[in-house]
């Protein structure tokens, strides 16, 4: 009797993506009563340091963010959300509408996302956690990373907060899976557990190169009308852990103000952290922005029942690095 081999992982992955890439296809003509929003965080070369400091699913090579652009520019409308949501006549085109954005304000969006899109003549919403632009400081996620990476067994022996660990996952894993099991402390907690390490690892927890954008390179991308700017709180906190007013109220509405102040022009979007709210945010937010974003997954049927809790698909370069694989994501199916 022949030997029957079980499928790998990859071969069942693949043939699932080709489903997906069949049925993005199929799907096309329905996708005009929808809007899609993408939501991507950073742009940068495989073999650039900073690469290896971040979490598998937030970030795409230039070369990958390229053949995504390609194929929107084939398949969809992409229209600058803000112009979407405030403008009738975006809506006026039978191309299934599609919209990209990026959480956090990093510095390669200006590197290396900006140069594509001018390229392809694309629109995107960038979303800036305002304390951090033009600082040298990034979020606990990447200053965890940066410990693990250089300091692992001294920075797991300082730490104070329970954690999960487990020693036979690989290296990028182990940090995914240390940061969603932070993830049931508050952000106030966990800085506070990084504020207490011992003075040797405090270096660390900064990058040799500041990983968000500046205010200079923000300004000079604002010129761009390709280019909208949204919040994205000031201190990236998750908001449904929040219950102080003040808190709030700087998280949500001073961010918008921070960020006027410096552009000269409105801010009309606001993208949640994490993707996490609560009734007290959302009103809040509906009191001060046009619309907003969410990480949960999928479609926005057209007409849109609310703006301020849009659907997102998340885009990283694992999932998305061919165009089956690209489509397949948009289909919906992974």
């Amino acid at each position: 009797m022949r030997k029957i081999i079980p499928a790998t992982k990859s071969v069942i992955k693949s043939a699932l993506q080709a489903i997906g890439a069949v049925a993005f296809h199929a799907t096309s003509s329905s996708d005009r009563d929808a809007l899609t929003i993408l939501m991507y965080h950073r742009v940068l070369p495989a073999d650039d340091p900073r690469y290896a400091e971040e979490e598998p699913g937030m970030v795409v090579e230039p070369q990958t963010f390229d053949l995504h652009l390609e194929i929107l520019s084939q398949h969809f409308e992409v229209i600058g959300l803000q112009s979407f949501l405030t403008d009738k006549t975006t809506k006026l085109s039978k191309k299934p509408k599609c919209a990209i954005t990026f959480d956090d304000g990093w510095a390669d969006n200006y590197q290396f996302a900006w140069p594509l899109l001018k390229k392809h003549r694309m629109p995107a919403t960038i979303f800036l956690a305002s304390d951090y632009i033009g600082t040298d400081l990034d979020f606990w996620p990447n200053q965890v990373n940066r410990l693990l990476k250089h300091a692992r067994d001294a920075f797991l022996n300082a730490f104070t907060l329970d954690v999960d660990i487990n020693p036979q996952l690989t290296e990028r894993e182990f940090g995914s899976n240390l940061i969603r099991s932070l993830k049931r402390h508050t952000d106030k907690e966990i800085y506070r557990a990084l504020d207490a390490l011992p003075p040797n690892l405090q270096s660390l927890r900064r990058a040799d190169v500041p990983g968000l954008m500046n205010w200079t390179q923000v300004m000079e991308m604002a010129q761009d009308p390709l280019i909208d700017f949204g919040s994205h709180t000031r201190k990236h906190y998750r908001l449904n852990l929040l219950n102080d007013e003040t808190d709030l109220t700087s998280e949500i509405v001073l961010s918008r103000n921070d960020i006027e102040q410096k552009l000269g022009k409105p801010v009309l979007l606001f993208c949640y952290p994490n993707g996490n709210t609560s009734k007290q945010t959302e009103q809040l937010v509906m009191t001060h922005y046009t619309g907003a974003v969410t990480t949960e997954n999928g479609k926005n049927p057209l007409p849109l029942a609310s703006t301020h809790l849009l659907k997102r698909i998340a885009i990283h370069n694992d999932a998305t690095r061919t165009k089956i694989a690209f489509k397949s994501r948009l289909s919906g199916l992974l």
